[in-house]
């Protein structure tokens, strides 16, 4: 009884949509991307506000102190 077509030979035939895609022309977007300019980040490209020198580029609050370590008040009066 299973001597004919397979049930699933019926579909054998070339698909109907073998063809080009309907798509397959160019894309409605392939041109330039809406944000392919600048980026808004873009605006701020130039030098930073605190490019300058950092506010505490002068010496340490340690280094103030570096002359007077190891002599205490007893010790300058000697």
């Amino acid at each position: 009884p299973d001597a004919g077509p397979k049930p699933d030979a019926v579909n054998a035939r070339p698909e109907h949509d073998a063809g080009p895609e309907p798509d397959a022309g160019s894309e409605p977007d392939a041109g330039l991307e809406p944000d392919a300019g600048p980026k808004p980040d873009a605006i701020n490209a130039g030098p930073e506000p605190d490019a300058g020198p950092e506010p505490d580029a002068g010496p340490k609050p340690d280094a103030v102190n570096a002359g007077l370590i190891g002599k205490c008040k007893k010790c300058e009066s000697k």
